[in-house]
């Protein structure tokens, strides 16, 4: 994949912070079986960040997804994972957001998941554990559990970022303005203070907001509020620089080995000629489902019992609504989020 390829997962999709973004990657062809034909595909990913094993995992992995990203629907999923080496490897995801894109009307929902969510995993049905506990079974694991969760047909593509990656991101465009609804001092990050409203914040300040729960009276569910209001910021903050937009190359050659995608060439492609020929916004939403906080034993941990998020079962349906709403082409007003959201 080329680098103009690249910017484009870094301002359109929401990638730019913890979904597509992309690091050291190469092209590798290789052979695949899609029912009784066999067809050659070019695969990008960071091969040098994982073993053999996991490479052929990787591959594995490829869609051969026939929908037209300039005028079709489609589902992103952004995955955090919870290390801070420069390179990624399976591991928990400690983000689990979808993004539902609808290029027609520039509207992109965002979905959040809580990571403790007590699921079914996709590799062990009759089972439950936490939703961040299905990334140590590989990215896969943690995309069949959602799309089973929200009774999806496909999620069509993945972007994952570590916590390095997001601090390299948010420093290399220079910082982001975000939106806290509460004033509190991190509990991961004493040193770091936020007041209610508007906060200027660079790289290790954007990830302790995003990974804060403690000081929080919702815990998990604000958690989940902050890392989707960083991923607009990051958003707002490229597409009104031309000059970082220009730039893209030095900031994708800092993020080697920290960030991975099965964006295809030809889609990302595709997506940049026509946000560079339409140009324009894009009006993000965000929804969040909820749950209740319980002790229980996992499938991951067996002998002993996990603080899990129980799933409110009646928000897991409004999500799967407003899903089915843009996937349809409609588009969400704030009225819609409002009237789904638990309580109202």
């Amino acid at each position: 994949m080329n680098k103009k390829g690249q910017v484009l997962v870094l301002f359109i999709i929401c990638i730019p912070i913890m979904i597509t973004l992309f690091s050291y990657l190469i092209e590798v062809s290789y052979i695949a079986y899609n029912k009784h034909k066999i067809y050659s595909v070019t695969k990008t990913i960071i091969a040098k960040n994982y073993s053999n094993d996991n490479l052929f995992d990787i591959i594995n992995m490829y869609k051969d997804n026939d929908i037209d990203v300039t005028e079709d629907a489609f589902i992103v999923y952004i995955s955090g994972s919870d290390t801070r080496s420069k390179k990624l490897t399976k591991s928990r995801s400690d983000v689990n957001i979808l993004a539902i894109v609808n290029p027609k009307n520039h509207q992109i929902l965002l979905l959040n998941t809580p990571r403790d969510y007590y699921v079914e995993p996709s590799i062990a049905p009759g089972e439950k554990d936490k939703l961040t506990h299905c990334g140590l079974y590989g990215i896969d694991c943690s995309m069949d559990t959602l799309k089973n969760l929200y009774g999806l047909n496909e999620i069509n593509y993945y972007g994952q970022i570590n916590f390095t990656g997001l601090e390299t991101l948010v420093d290399e465009i220079g910082g982001i303005t975000i939106n806290s609804d509460s004033a509190f001092q991190s509990t991961l990050y004493p040193q770091y203070k936020f007041v209610k409203g508007e906060n200027d914040v660079k790289g290790e300040k954007a990830l302790a907001f995003a990974r804060e729960r403690y000081a929080l009276g919702d815990g998990d569910n604000a958690r989940g509020r902050h890392q989707m209001e960083i991923i607009k910021a990051v958003i707002e903050k490229m597409t009104s620089s031309t000059a970082l937009l220009t730039n893209y190359s030095g900031i994708m050659d800092s993020l080697e080995g920290m960030i991975s995608t099965d964006f295809a060439s030809d889609d990302i492609s595709s997506l940049i000629n026509k946000q560079l020929s339409d140009g324009g916004t894009w009006d993000i939403k965000t929804f969040a489902t909820e749950g209740e906080g319980a002790s229980k034993k996992t499938y991951s941990m067996p002998t002993q019992r996990a603080y899990v998020c129980v799933p409110d079962e009646s928000s897991v349906q409004q999500a799967n609504q407003l899903i089915k709403k843009v996937m349809n082409g409609e588009t969400i007003s704030d009225d819609d989020l409002k009237l789904t959201q638990k309580g109202d």
